[in-house]
């Protein structure tokens, strides 16, 4: 791994690779130390990146959650290869990151991709979210299609979302049961007023 702060872009895979291959106890860490170097290639960082969400454990999630918002130029670089990574986090641990990212990142790109990979787990937390913000008109466009796209073609689509996605989802607006109490919120004009009395022969 010392080699890969002196590889260029193109041999950054051959470097880091049988490091990868080599299976250290340590190489989490110290390939997220290669990644969060700004003086390294992009491509080497990006490379770097990928790798702590397969090999790593939920201790990456933090410090990727934090490339992620740092490294977001708007582009393919290292905010993307850090999504990617939260992604790969063994038992979904990186996805409540993933969400953050979806509902508040830098950029629509950096949220679409967040949203890619959610709608990609198999976690009901990520789907969930990802319906959220398909439904969510004051979501970017772009963001929303994303939502949309990634719902449909995943190896994890639920029946749930395929009724979403045909616009038969079912939520507590929809309810009606026999007997059903309903409840109404009276706002007062006035800010300040003093209650003399309720009339609750209407109720």
């Amino acid at each position: 791994l010392d080699l890969a702060d002196k590889s260029d872009a193109a041999g950054a895979r051959n470097v880091l690779m049988p490091a990868i291959v080599a299976d250290s106890t340590e190489i989490a860490p110290r390939l997220l130390a290669i990644g969060q170097r700004t003086s390294a290639s992009t491509e080497m960082r990006r490379t770097a990146i990928k790798w702590p969400g397969i090999v790593g454990d939920s201790s990456m999630v933090a410090p990727l959650a934090a490339l992620a918002r740092s490294g977001d130029d708007g582009k393919k670089g290292v905010g993307e290869a850090a999504v990617f990574a939260l992604s790969q986090i063994r038992g979904n641990a990186g996805v409540p990151a993933l969400i953050d990212i979806a509902r508040n990142g830098t950029s629509t790109r950096l949220r679409s991709q967040a949203v890619f990979w959610l709608g990609q787990s198999n976690d009901d937390r990520g789907r969930r979210e990802v319906r959220a913000i398909a439904s969510d008109a004051g979501t970017p466009s772009d963001v929303r299609e994303k939502a949309v796209f990634a719902l449909g073609h995943s190896d994890a689509t639920t029946a749930e979302d395929l009724r979403f996605l045909r616009g038969r989802g079912q939520y507590v607006d929809d309810l009606a049961r026999e007997g059903m109490l309903h409840a109404a919120i009276l706002r007062s004009p006035i800010g300040h007023g003093r209650l003399r009395g309720v009339d609750a022969i209407a109720a």
